[in-house]
């Protein structure tokens, strides 16, 4: 039978073999050789350098052991990899499906396994319900800093693309809702005036029945008329009865517009506060989307 030269593609070594074998053994590396690879496109034997003199048994040995070491690192290295992949495959199912917790964990559990930028921006993604929800940014930005420090250039360039665009328009909204909060009229201070108005009716009530009073005094003295004079004292006497009903009812109004400006005075607290809130939370999300569209946009 024709012989043919091959040469191994594991040891470089070069041998004969039978022509028409599918495969054979390399006689210096004991390895199962596919001899359609071995050969060239047009079927005839592979180049090959001049054959060299078997190696000593010490250094054939020392060859084995140095191709056999990367071959067995690779076998390790490959279901790791592949479970690493794996995760994060699952992670961003449950995440096209809304699952966001449990995608958040897939995340979290795959970071824990590996270091990884798609972890650690698949928390924020997560967490953030695909950038839509920025109150909670603060908790994760350790997370978005650590994505952007090892995202390649082109996956910044291919986010900012899906990202950047509503989270400008998202920007826009809080920045006028900003804007209408902070040149909003004060509360209303109805029950203010209307107090201030009481106040006014009775102190000029009181100030009337004070000159009636001193008429009264006039026509009692004034040494006139007997039935004047009684009917003086009976107006007097009303007088009196009247400016003391006065007195009781304008203190107890006055009591009431104190309770009354107290409690406006705490609602108008309670209503700035709220306000002023709802402001700084307007203002930290603008300084999140600058944040994220500062880190997609460059």
């Amino acid at each position: 039978m024709k012989k043919v030269k091959v040469r191994c593609y594991k040891c470089g070594s070069e041998f004969e073999t039978n022509e028409g074998v599918r495969s054979d053994i390399c006689p210096t590396c004991m390895s199962f050789i596919d001899i359609s690879r071995a050969l060239g496109a047009d079927g005839q034997a592979a180049k090959a350098q001049p054959i060299a003199k078997d190696p000593p048994k010490e250094e054939l040995h020392g060859v084995q052991e140095e191709s056999a070491a990367p071959q067995e690192k690779a076998e390790e290295t490959a279901p790791v990899k592949e479970a690493e992949n794996g995760g994060l495959m699952h992670a961003e199912q449950l995440l096209e499906a809304g699952i966001w917790s449990a995608a958040r964990s897939e995340f979290e559990e795959s970071l824990s396994e590996g270091e990884s930028w798609q972890a650690h921006w698949g928390i924020v993604r997560a967490a953030t319900r695909e950038l839509t929800d920025l109150s909670v940014f603060p908790s994760v930005k350790k997370h978005a800093e650590a994505a952007f420090a090892k995202m390649p250039a082109q996956e910044r360039r291919v986010l900012g693309a899906r990202y950047v665009p509503p989270l400008s328009e998202q920007r826009r909204r809080t920045a006028q809702a900003i804007k209408d909060m902070e040149k909003a009229p004060p509360p209303p201070r109805e029950l203010q005036q209307k107090k201030q108005k009481s106040g006014l009716f009775y102190t000029g009530s009181a100030v009337f029945f004070i000159i009636l009073f001193i008429a009264d005094l006039l026509l009692e003295f004034s040494g006139g008329n007997v039935g004047l004079n009684v009917a003086g004292g009976i107006i007097i006497l009303l007088d009196i009865v009247l400016l003391v009903l006065l007195i009781v009812f304008g203190v107890r109004r006055l009591l009431k517009g104190q309770r009354a400006k107290r409690a406006m005075q705490a609602v108008e607290d309670t209503q700035k506060e709220k306000h002023e809130a709802e402001l700084k939370k307007l203002r930290e999300r603008l300084d999140c989307i600058d944040t994220l569209c500062g880190y997609l946009k460059y």
